[in-house]
């Protein structure tokens, strides 16, 4: 009988324990992008705290931090368990209102306004924070490459055994040979290089999206806007 001793290769190992650092970092920064959205919200009504006298609206303030402050836990939960997310049963309306809130402060600072048509009692099966983080991302852009005094619709409604979400705004738009490129990680559009930002946005969406069997289509036309629809699935 005779036993082969192969000395590992010290560049193999080298490569190896490289490769495993830089899918790290990869994460790290799905992760750090995540959580900028509740801190710029968190931030928002800081501020907002600081110049309102009004009882009740500071109140209302203390309550959307509290909020925000307890998705961030959530979230760092989730990424230190490392597992995949059950789905639940989340509710559209409340998912919708609850964006509305955290996004108030900035889309004021440009007096853009956020409409939102829900259907009664539409409920999806999809775990409430990753949808949060989806629609978040989507919301945010609108807002952040958005015009002043602009607008976001968000349609909400059944389409057969379909939640559909539509996200219709009047931003600066995607130019069209670019449409294809918004999904890719780290792209962005030109116009867009002015805002700060990594790309990862709506990588990060489209990943959520078909990881829970949903999917996501964009139209848009430079200069004029753009409409994100949402196809995820109802809960019965």
């Amino acid at each position: 009988m005779i036993l082969c001793f192969i000395e590992p290769s010290f560049e193999g190992y080298f490569v190896f324990i490289l490769e495993l650092i830089l899918s790290q970092i990869e994460n790290l920064k799905d992760i750090l992008h995540d959580f900028k959205t509740p801190l710029t919200s968190i931030l928002g009504y800081v501020e907002l705290l600081k110049v309102n006298r009004d009882q009740k609206s500071r109140e209302d303030f203390l309550n959307i931090i509290e909020e925000e402050s307890k998705k961030i836990l959530h979230m760092i939960d989730s990424f230190a368990l490392e597992r995949k997310s059950e789905n639940d049963i989340t509710d559209c309306k409340e998912i919708a209102n609850s964006i509305c809130r955290e996004f108030r402060p900035i889309a004021q600072s440009k007096n853009i306004s956020i409409q939102v048509d829900c259907e009664d009692n539409l409920k999806i099966c999809f775990n409430k924070t990753d949808f949060w983080r989806i629609a978040s991302n989507i919301v945010g852009n609108a807002i952040k490459y958005g015009k002043d005094d602009g607008f976001l619709k968000i349609n909400i409604y059944r389409e057969f055994d379909l939640v559909v979400w539509e996200f219709i705004d009047n931003g600066m738009g995607i130019s069209e040979e670019n449409l294809t490129n918004i999904f890719k990680k780290g792209f962005r559009e030109e116009l867009a290089e002015s805002q700060k930002g990594s790309g990862l946005g709506l990588y990060n969406v489209r990943n959520i999206i078909s990881m829970n069997g949903g999917t996501i289509t964009v139209q848009s036309k430079l200069g004029e806007g753009s409409k994100f629809t949402l196809r995820v699935r109802c809960a019965e």
